[in-house]
Formats: C-alpha cells, structure tokens, sequence
C-alpha cells in the first residue's frame, strides 16, 4: 500500500522472470491496474524491476531497474517514479564499479531524504562488492559509507538516526571469516554493534549514538566518493 493508503504497488513477474512495476487502484471494480515500468528494452535484453521501495510521503517509487538475461540481473539502476507528473528519473547507476557495475540493493531512509543503496561488479566468478552508498535526494549529494576495504556488506538497515549494515569479511590474524554488525550515526560516527566468529555468539561491544539527523547525507562530515575513506571499524 502507498504510505496514503490509496493505492497498491505490485511487482508483477512473467514466466521468463521479468518484472513490472504497477499500480493498482481498488477502488474502481474491476481494479484498475497501470503499468510505471519498464518502458522498452536495452539491446537484446529486456529491461526488468527486481525491487522497489514507496517514498516516505507516498508521492512517488524507487525502483532497481536492471537488464535480465541467462545469468541474472545487471546493469542495475536506482530509477524514481513521481506520482504528481508520473515520469521517471535515473537517480543512481552502479558506475563506481566500472562498465559491470550494477545496483543490486536500495532502501529510501525513514524521513525520505536519503537513498542508500549497493553496488557490486559483475565478473567471471559471480559478483564482487563496491561499496555502500548514500545519496540525497533533496540535492543529490553521494555519500560512500565507510566500510572495512576487505569486507563485503550483505545487508544494510535504515533507523530514525542512521544506517546499520552486516559485513563479512576475514580476520586479518588467523584467515578465520567474521560477520560483523556496524552502525553509523547522522554525523558520521560508526560503531561495532558485534562480532559473529564461525559460530560464536553475538559479542555486543558498543552502542549506537543517538543523533537527531535523520540522515547521514545531511551530517556536515559526509565525504564525496572520491575522497579518501575514514579508517574503517
């Protein structure tokens, strides 16, 4: 359902995988359904929605749109669709990761002023994590969240004050792989929330700082992409 609770988005598949974003009206009888995307194909793939998110006001969907053939999706982008003029806009590629880059993940931040999302490479082997990134979206400042260089993030979270996110990675020390649970607050300060090593038990070692930015976009401290990252956690 739209955050104004009148309309109903759908991701609608066919038997080749491929996906539409739609609308879906319930009050007219039969529902009326509308089709946002995607529009055309790229070359001899047809382009394809993998996922999409509402925007905090219901006035508008991002989405990943992404070229899907025999070994999956790529090429992904961040696109939004706005409700007032329904038209869309690309907001974010996986160009951090080179001509294979692609958007493989997104979420849109609680207050609705932020977009963070994943970008991996496509190669031989599979996919190789980028990075992490946080993009406004009231003035499209991009933001790199600083990860360890070794780690792969699997997953980030939104909260009121920040981003939260599950890396692996392997220990320096004794090659043992770790999953560690990092958090970072509206003013660019991190924190190791806990450590998972092999099969061991949650090890909590510090907590998050509370931050009335909503954001980390809007924090005076976020670092453009080219610049050097902060010492990672």
């Amino acid at each position: 359902w739209s955050p104004r609770g009148d309309v109903i988005a759908a991701l609608i598949r066919d038997a080749d995988g491929l996906g539409s974003l739609a609308l879906v009206d319930p009050v007219s009888d039969p529902a009326r359904v509308s089709v946002i995307a995607p529009v055309g194909k790229s070359g001899d793939q047809a382009r394809s929605v993998e996922t999409f998110e509402w925007k905090a006001r219901g006035d508008g969907i991002v989405f990943i749109e992404a070229r899907r053939g025999d070994d999956g999706p790529t090429d992904g982008n961040v696109v939004g669709w706005d409700r007032a003029t329904n038209s869309t806009q690309i907001l974010a590629t996986g160009g951090q990761g080179g001509p294979s880059g692609s958007v493989t993940w997104l979420a849109v931040s609680p207050d609705g002023k932020a977009l963070a999302y994943i970008v991996t490479m496509q190669g031989g082997e599979g996919s190789t994590f980028v990075g992490l990134f946080v993009r406004s979206m009231i003035d499209g400042q991009l933001y790199r969240v600083p990860v360890r260089a070794d780690a792969e993030v699997l997953q980030a979270f939104w909260l009121p004050d920040g981003l939260a996110w599950i890396s692996i990675a392997e220990d320096d020390t004794d090659g043992v792989e770790e999953t560690r649970f990092v958090y970072i607050d509206g003013h660019g300060e991190r924190s190791l929330l806990g450590t998972v090593v092999d099969s061991a038990d949650v090890a909590p070692v510090g907590s998050p700082v509370a931050s009335p930015v909503a954001s980390p976009v809007a924090s005076p401290v976020a670092t453009p992409v080219a610049s050097p990252m902060a010492s990672p956690v």
